[in-house]
């Protein structure tokens, strides 16, 4: 895979996110458990 295309999937994973959280709100809500999840098990202090 060339570094352009590598960039395109990649841009393209991030709009299909960003769209999914700001219309599907089931999908918003898993998405920020599991964020929160992996911040409160990798959070040092």
């Amino acid at each position: 895979m060339t570094t352009k295309n590598y960039l395109i999937a990649c841009g393209a994973v991030a709009v299909v996110t960003a769209l999914c959280m700001l219309f599907v709100p089931p999908v918003a809500q898993a998405f920020e458990g599991l964020v929160l999840l992996f911040l409160s098990t990798f959070a040092t202090g």
